[in-house]
């Protein structure tokens, strides 16, 4: 028997990982609200290339606006969407607490 999955609404609050190619300082940190960002370098595979930087952004959004808020920030700062991926929310949901819509 399959388990039961809520499925995601326009509305849904829901725990994200996002990355893309380049670097976001930690002074935009506050702009991705709850989420949390790293960085990560990546060997480029071929010789005399330099290394790969990927923003991480991971953790809770509040519904689709935000995520698309997020999204349209790493557009903004220049930076390439490599993936958004939608994540078990054990370790983040303690963060949805006074979450709230991008309005």
């Amino acid at each position: 028997m399959t388990p039961h999955v809520k499925p995601t609404t326009i509305d849904s609050r829901m725990c994200y990982r996002i990355r893309a190619i380049g670097h976001v300082g930690e002074r935009w940190q506050d702009n991705f609200g709850a989420m949390t960002l790293e960085s990560q370098t990546i060997p480029s595979g071929t010789p005399n290339k330099p290394a790969i930087r990927v923003a991480v952004l991971s953790g809770p959004v509040a519904d689709q606006a935000a995520l698309l808020g997020v999204i349209n920030l790493l557009y903004d700062l220049g930076l390439s969407l490599v993936s958004v991926e939608k994540i078990a929310p054990a370790g983040c949901e303690d963060r949805f607490d006074g979450l709230s819509s991008v309005a």
